[in-house]
């Protein structure tokens, strides 16, 4: 997907290009053929509480959201569980202390 032109003839690399890669023209089609994907970021402070996580796959729906990160979401182990047409993966603490974790929830 990305080539490298050191030996192009050029002085100068490409502007915004460390090291002169560049994503060749086959690729940029290939990438703009594909789908729109919206990738959120989100600090919580917790979703231990009864229905939070059901809010947030709301918003995600309501927003349009494909993948959303969560910090802070404190579920103790680590899984995933399914809601609605969402997948929500989690880490947090093993020992069933509901404290610091993460999670991604992804769209089916």
């Amino acid at each position: 997907m990305f080539k490298a032109y050191l030996l192009s003839g050029v002085s100068s690399f490409p502007i915004g290009s460390p090291g002169g890669t560049v994503l060749n023209n086959d690729d940029t089609e290939k990438i703009n053929a594909g789908l729109n994907i919206k990738i959120c970021t989100r600090n919580v402070r917790t979703l231990a509480q009864s229905g939070k996580v059901h809010d947030a796959v709301e918003e995600m729906g309501r927003l349009k959201m494909n993948i959303l990160e969560i910090s802070e979401m404190r579920w103790p182990g680590s899984n995933f569980c399914d809601i609605s047409d969402y997948r929500v993966y989690y880490l947090g603490i093993v020992g069933g202390r509901y404290q610091h974790g993460v999670g991604v929830t992804v769209k089916k």
